[in-house]
């Protein structure tokens, strides 16, 4: 493709040009480039800076808005909507709450949408006092809206001005109002030579874009003060008081980290872990408890202790006292996690004993003194004296100018992010209108449509995602917990290696060959997977199929419901269904006693085993934990009992077929550390808090035996392999039932000996391991699985089939 496109006949490139002879170049990217550089300068209106913060900090923050400001216009234009949305919401609670409860002197000034735009920028702050060091965690503490209407609520509300908080301003309504006219001057101009067809240029186009986000951000930010630097101080006990129930409330008051990602899921605020009892009449006190002769709350706990009593003598402290309660306490799980993400403990930040005590007293007295706070504490149970705290984001270190919860919210959040994503569309539309224009270069013309579809199409698909997150509030839990990192880390892992495997035109198609007068087993197939493997082996003409559930009453009803189902689809095919317990060697013994005796044939079978015991359980009859038992030792030794009909029984000139559903192998920790019995091994204790080891290790168990069986087989008498598809319980992205259906039915009737011994995932074939990589230590675990497995079965089976199947020990 050649870098500049030949001129056609009817299209002419205008060069440079000079003003004098008509609209000139230099003024077109004069006018463009002072509208843009007006209009973003001019729009941004900062939040107050943190405290401390140096001229440096200030001016590559305001760097950091007017690029986004230039690049992504229609974030700024969000964030300003956030805002005037949390004031307009704030002004009208205030309202409500200044006419019910003026305070204790009567107010000289009202309350305007300047006073809440002056909120939720951080204008009104506490300092921690030098000698009490109330906040460890901040020398600063600024108002959140939601605190600023508990003071109000609380008779605290400071009684500001509004002309003071102009004088803070740098810019008046004049100022703005000039860059206004300016901006709407531009767009006359544009409309003006639209209407007269005449063209425009592409920088023009882009600054239009601009220009209109402008218009909208001097609206929505016309009564918020720009450029002020210093907020209000409160000051006074009872602010400490109040400022010390709002730290407590907050994630502030969680431990803090020097750096590495902090997800605000995982930081538990202080008053998070205790229970406010309230005070009785004739209350006594607890000699076990810990008295103080003050309004101190005293944190005593031991570190090996969940819950010990914070009590004040009642004659002092009439406010009631408080409990600790860990609701919520961090696993060495999760502690490890932080640590892998990089957290590191800031020691300055942790408490001092007097810091702490003296934060205590001051809510205590805040409870005892303001009603409104008694109403953020709601009763642990019906007619219970213990109240739990009701947290908010009271206070932070300072107002960040992106939205957060810091500020007030009216709608749903997915109601706030399709308002996001309908900007970033309504953008992207401004640029997509010139997609026919005339271009230079094909690359340029390139560029501009791939720019503007991608910023236009996102804007698309996250609106789709958040109406998706309304409709279906459990998705947006998951997707909320997903982004805060509250997931399973294997979660993310499992989710990212296999984002590649979701697009059905990368998985290639299988070919099934037509399966009238085959015969097939497949076990739990009443429901999910297996049912939709029987389903599609009868949809290519199955003759006969035999699945397998429960040996219960509720088995028996799912496997008549199934059953039904089929012969209304398939009435054609023979449908029966046969009872299994896989837990007991008895009941897979009959079943292959059964199956030899009635089945005249036998094709194929799938053995579709998958359970994930959440609890460690030892099943009684065998003696081994569930997992192992259910997903390796039974659908193994039934696999071996059904192997001489396979082999004997099978459609003439071909090979019976055996399918087990397994998962990609996994290395197993605990076989690393297996000295003796690998099954002893197995029954660890340790495992019992870990139901996805537990998985793995039979996972891993069952590719070892496999690959050892198929090697002792012939594919030419019977075709043993594993197949694998996207389990749900481990990702996002899972395989729909139909499709691992599908993955079943390849690997059973698509795949030849080609497959013999190695698993399939999404109608690959691939290898089981390297056998190259095996060391001679895991080798000998391999031979002593098989060892331990071949004894294990030969002590159960009853028919001796297994010793007519005369494998060799070793190979």
């Amino acid at each position: 493709m050649p870098l500049i496109r030949p001129r056609q006949s009817d299209e002419s490139i205008t060069g440079w040009r000079d003003d004098p002879d008509g609209r000139g170049t230099l003024g077109i990217i004069w006018s463009c480039i002072l509208t843009l550089a007006l209009c973003v300068w001019s729009a941004l209106h900062l939040n107050i800076p943190p405290k401390g913060d140096t001229q440096t900090q200030y001016w590559l923050r305001v760097i950091r808005w007017v690029l986004l400001g230039i690049l992504s216009p229609e974030l700024v234009l969000w964030a300003a909507w956030r805002q005037w949305k949390s004031a307009k919401l704030l002004t009208v609670e205030m309202q409500k709450v200044l006419e019910t409860n003026p305070g204790k002197s009567k107010r000289r000034h009202g309350w305007t949408q300047l006073h809440s735009f002056y909120v939720c920028m951080g204008g009104f702050v506490i300092d921690s006092v030098e000698e009490m060091d109330l906040f460890p965690n901040s020398r600063r503490l600024t108002f959140s809206p939601t605190a600023v209407l508990l003071l109000a609520k609380c008779g605290q509300l400071p009684d500001i001005d509004p002309r003071d908080i102009k004088d803070k301003s740098k810019a008046d309504s004049l100022a703005k109002f000039i860059v206004l006219l300016q901006a709407t001057w531009f767009l006359v101009q544009t409309i003006a030579r639209i209407a007269q067809s005449l063209p425009i240029s592409l920088l023009e186009v882009n600054t239009i874009g601009h220009v209109l986000c402008a218009l909208v951000i001097y609206l929505l930010w016309w009564h918020k003060p720009r450029e002020v630097s210093e907020p209000t101080v409160l000051h006074g006990e009872d602010i400490n008081s109040l400022a010390s129930f709002m730290y407590m409330s907050s994630r502030i008051s969680g431990v803090q980290y020097r750096r590495g990602i902090r997800p605000p899921a995982w930081i538990s605020p202080e008053l998070e872990n205790l229970v406010y009892v309230a005070p009785s009449d004739g209350q006594d006190t607890n000699t076990a408890d810990i008295e103080s002769t003050d309004d101190t709350i005293v944190d005593s706990s031991p570190p090996d202790q969940s819950s010990q009593n914070y009590r004040q003598s009642t004659s002092e402290s009439p406010l009631g006292d408080f409990r600790t309660e860990i609701r919520r306490q961090e696993t060495d799980h999760t502690a490890e996690r932080k640590r892998k993400l990089g957290w590191e403990v800031d020691e300055k930040a942790n408490d001092t004993t007097a810091s702490r005590l003296a934060r205590h007293r001051l809510c205590a007295q805040a409870i005892r003194d303001y009603p409104p706070i008694r109403e953020y504490f709601s009763p642990k149970a019906p007619d219970s004296s213990d109240f739990v705290p009701q947290l908010y984001q009271f206070v932070v270190p300072n107002a960040i100018n992106w939205p957060t919860d810091f500020l007030l919210r009216a709608v749903d959040t997915q109601i706030v992010g399709m308002v996001l994503w309908f900007v970033s569309i309504m953008y992207g539309s401004v640029h997509l209108a010139a997609w026919k224009e005339f271009f230079p270069s094909d690359v340029e013309r390139l560029l501009w449509h791939m720019s503007a579809g991608y910023i236009a199409a996102s804007g698309v698909w996250w609106t789709v995602a958040h109406i998706l997150f309304y409709m279906w509030p459990w998705l947006g839990q998951w997707w909320d917990r997903f982004v805060k990192l509250r997931c399973h880390w294997s979660q993310y892992v499992v989710d990212s290696s296999f984002v590649f495997r979701i697009f059905p035109p990368w998985r290639p198609s299988s070919r099934v060959p037509n399966l009238a007068g085959k015969v097939a087993i497949v076990t739990s197939a009443a429901h999910g997977v297996g049912f939709q493997a029987s389903r599609q082996l009868l949809s290519h003409g199955l003759s006969k199929l035999i699945f397998t559930v429960q040996s219960n009453t509720e088995g028996e009803k799912l496997g008549e419901k199934a059953q039904a189902e089929l012969r209304c689809e398939f009435p054609k095919a023979d449908i029966q269904f046969w009872c299994l317990d896989m837990e007991s060697y008895a009941s897979i013994q009959s079943f292959a006693h059964y199956a030899k005796a009635h089945l005249a044939q036998l094709d194929m079978v799938i053995l579709n085993e998958f359970v994930i015991p959440k609890d460690f359980t030892i099943v009684p009859g065998t003696g081994h934990e569930k997992a192992v038992q259910s997903n390796y030792l039974s659908p193994m030794f039934l696999g071996l009992l059904l192997l001489p009909i396979l082999k004997d029984r099978s459609s003439v000139g071909e090979p019976g077929r055996l399918t087990i559903n397994n998962t990609r192998p996994w290395i197993s920790h605990l076989l690393k550390s297996v000295g003796g019995s690998i099954f002893d091994g197995l029954k660890d204790g340790s495992l019992r808090e870990q139901p996805i080891k537990r998985l793995s290790n039979s996972t891993w168990l069952t590719h070892l035996f496999a690959v050892e069986l198929a090697k002792r087989v012939s594919p030419d008498d019977v075709i043993i392999n594993l197949a694998m598809y996207n389990k749900l319980v481990f990702t996002l992205f899972a395989d729909s039932l139909s499709v691992a259906g599908q993955t079943f039915v390849d690997a059973e009737a698509a795949k030849g000996k080609e497959s013999h011994g190695r698993y399939l995932e999404h109608f690959h074939v691939d290898q089981v391991f390297d056998e190259n990589a095996w060391t001679p230590w895991k080798t000998w675990v391999r031979r002593m699985l098989w060892k331990e497995t071949m004894a294990e079965f030969s002590s159960v089976d009853d028919d001796k089939v297994l010793d007519d199947l005369k494998f060799p020990s070793e190979i």
